[in-house]
């Protein structure tokens, strides 16, 4: 399994053109039905992806716009009418399917201005992220047109402001996440907002 998340301009194809999303603190945990304890099996600072058509016709991507932050993260640079799609720049764990009792992908995004010495227009750009996490063959199974993977767990997409927010996906209720939540080593307390 690994985690996954896209972002993407709003239907108003925003006209910004000195603003990234940062991004950064990609976790996947896994819930065991036998012990009812969560385990940490994906966590990256920063992660890696492309840019992918919209609507992923053909699977056809460009190679990712992104800097490198200081702290590990990236800032990604969106071309119009492309998505970014991302995930963990570390390798998918094996889980023990027949002992997952839930999944939760966390992660953390904001708007930076990408010049400084250019106007700031975040107030323009309109973006929106989800996380998620697929299902694969193996640990090392290339990409088939969705023949070697499959949907885990989608989460909702949400607005990305200037502030930091975490984004999140889960195969459990709000009530199952909030009586055993997993074990987040987020220290801003950015777990549900």
């Amino acid at each position: 399994m690994t985690a996954w998340g896209q972002v993407y301009r709003d239907i108003t194809d925003s006209g910004d053109t000195n603003t990234r999303i940062q991004i950064r603190n990609m976790k996947n945990y896994v819930l065991s039905k036998s012990t009812g304890k969560w385990t940490l099996v994906q966590s990256t600072v920063g992660v890696t992806g492309g840019h992918y058509i919209e609507n992923f016709a053909g699977n056809a991507a460009i190679a990712q716009n992104i800097r490198m932050i200081t702290d590990g993260s990236i800032a990604a640079k969106l071309p119009h009418r492309y998505n970014y799609h991302f995930w963990p720049n570390a390798a998918r764990p094996y889980i023990n399917a027949s002992d997952i009792a839930g999944i939760f992908i966390t992660v953390q995004a904001r708007l930076i201005v990408d010049d400084p010495t250019r106007p700031d227009d975040r107030y323009y750009a309109k973006y929106l992220i989800n996380v998620g996490a697929d299902w694969w063959l193996s640990t090392t199974a290339p990409y088939q047109n969705q023949t070697t993977n499959t949907p885990a767990a989608i989460g909702r997409f949400k607005v990305v402001t200037n502030n930091w927010q975490t984004y999140n996906a889960t195969t459990l209720s709000a009530a199952q996440i909030l009586a055993n939540p997993p074990p987040l080593e987020q220290p801003t307390g950015l777990l549900f907002q």
